[in-house]
């Protein structure tokens, strides 16, 4: 054996350590390992990973799976914000240049990005850290709903993207405090 293949495939591993449950992960990380090294192939490997990753998903880790997904979305839609608003049209989108909205939509999609990583490592404190993630990410849309109302700006008060924008914080919220009906603490706040 060379000693290329002596290693699993380095994203598939840290798939398998930062979105795989936490039970039993230290061991099936080994088997995984073990049995690469006796000649599984890097498309197996991948198999394994993306099954043990799914089957923590369905059991418990699900909610804390669609609040990183939810999360991590609406950080995509903050940063797609700030890139229309730094002037730069994408397709059929367009919005003026206006540089303190790009400043608090980064600042927005970078608080909702330090909650999203907060979920996959897991501490105890993930779930405040995500909470406030999404209480900054709501104050920056406040922020951009009421300069539109000072700018006088026509078309609706609160835009399609601010309500996008609201609707997946909302979401968030909705899981981040009235979550556990299975009764787990997964996601402390």
């Amino acid at each position: 054996m060379n000693s290329e293949r002596s290693q699993p495939p380095a994203l598939a591993s840290w798939l398998l350590r930062h979105l795989c449950s936490t039970k039993d992960r230290e061991a099936l990380t080994g088997d995984l390992y073990e049995r690469f090294g006796e000649g599984q192939s890097e498309r197996w490997f991948w198999r394994q990973v993306v099954i043990a990753i799914l089957v923590g998903a369905s059991r418990g880790f699900s909610v804390r799976f669609f609040l990183i997904l939810l999360m991590a979305l609406n950080a995509l839609v903050f940063f797609f914000g700030a890139i229309l608003h730094s002037g730069v049209a994408i397709g059929p989108f367009h919005q003026p240049h206006i540089v303190p909205a790009t400043v608090v939509e980064i600042l927005c999609g970078l608080s909702l990005g330090w909650g999203v990583a907060a979920l996959f490592k897991g501490p105890p404190s993930a779930g405040r850290v995500a909470l406030t993630g999404n209480l900054i990410a709501a104050a920056g849309v406040g922020l951009g709903v009421g300069a539109r109302v000072v700018r006088q700006q026509t078309g609706p008060t609160i835009a399609l993207d601010h309500r996008v924008m609201l609707a997946l914080i909302g979401a968030s919220l909705v899981i981040l405090l009235f979550n556990r009906p299975d009764g787990s603490k997964d996601i402390r706040i």
